[in-house]
């Protein structure tokens, strides 16, 4: 995968196993050594952060990455990149994602 592909914005309950890379902006519920689960208010999704920096539980934070199903049919990603984001309104978020959908 070329790091210049474009990654398409997601809500998680919008990712598909046909989604390459993809940004998905979240709050961590969850951390491990080499994984987090985020929470976007729509859906919650594994990210693996083998080979990224660890972030805290509870932080925002925007994951950018690949998209892996896995053979139980999970879809997971593989963080390529983790921003943290002190202060998100998730709900303003969501409202400016749906419109920009229905425009495509």
């Amino acid at each position: 995968m070329n790091m210049m592909d474009t990654a398409a914005w997601r809500v998680i309950k919008d990712i598909n196993p046909s989604d390459n890379r993809i940004r998905v902006l979240g709050r961590i519920i969850e951390s491990d050594a080499n994984t987090i689960i985020i929470d976007d208010g729509t859906g919650v999704i594994l990210v693996d952060i083998s080979n990224i920096e660890r972030k805290n539980v509870l932080e925002y934070v925007l994951v950018t990455g690949i998209v892996h199903q896995r053979a139980d049919n999970k879809i997971i990603i593989e963080a390529e990149l983790i921003t943290s984001f002190k202060y998100v309104n998730l709900e303003i978020y969501h409202k400016t994602y749906n419109l920009v959908k229905k425009q495509r």
